[in-house]
C-alpha cells in the first residue's frame, strides 16, 4: 500500500507493538466460555498467559502514543515501527525464519521460471 499511495503523497507506517500495559489482556480481552480439553496446549495456554501477563507488559502505552505522534512529523517514516524490545526480538525471530526458508529451499524456488 505505502507504494500505492506514495505519488498521491501519502506515507504510511505499519505499527507492531509488543505487548503494553493496557487492558487488552484484561477487562477487555473477551474468551470463550467453553473450553475445549484438545486446545488446551495452544489456546488454553493463551489463556494463561494473558492471566499471567495482565498489568505487568513492559511497554507504556502513553510512550507508545507520542513515538507514533513523533514519526508522523518525518520526512522520511519507516515502513515499519516495531515498538518495544519484545516486538523488536519477534521480528527478528522472523525475520530469520523467513531467510531459512529462503536459504533451504532456494532451489525449489528458483526451479519454477522459465
Amino acid at each position: 500500500m505505502a507504494i500505492e499511495t506514495a505519488p498521491l503523497g501519502i506515507k504510511l507506517t505499519i505499527v507492531e507493538p509488543g505487548p503494553f500495559r493496557t487492558n487488552f489482556a484484561g477487562s477487555s480481552l473477551k474468551l470463550a466460555d467453553k473450553i475445549i480439553a484438545d486446545y488446551n496446549p495452544t489456546a488454553g495456554a493463551f489463556r494463561e498467559r494473558m492471566k499471567q501477563v495482565d498489568g505487568k507488559q513492559e511497554g507504556d502505552p502513553i510512550k507508545a502514543s507520542q513515538a507514533i505522534f513523533d514519526i508522523t512529523k518525518l520526512d522520511t517514516p519507516p515502513l515499519r515501527l516495531p515498538l518495544g524490545k519484545i516486538a523488536i526480538i519477534s521480528l527478528n525471530t522472523k525475520l530469520e525464519s523467513v531467510q531459512n526458508d529462503i536459504n533451504n529451499f532456494k532451489e525449489i524456488a528458483e526451479s519454477v521460471v522459465y
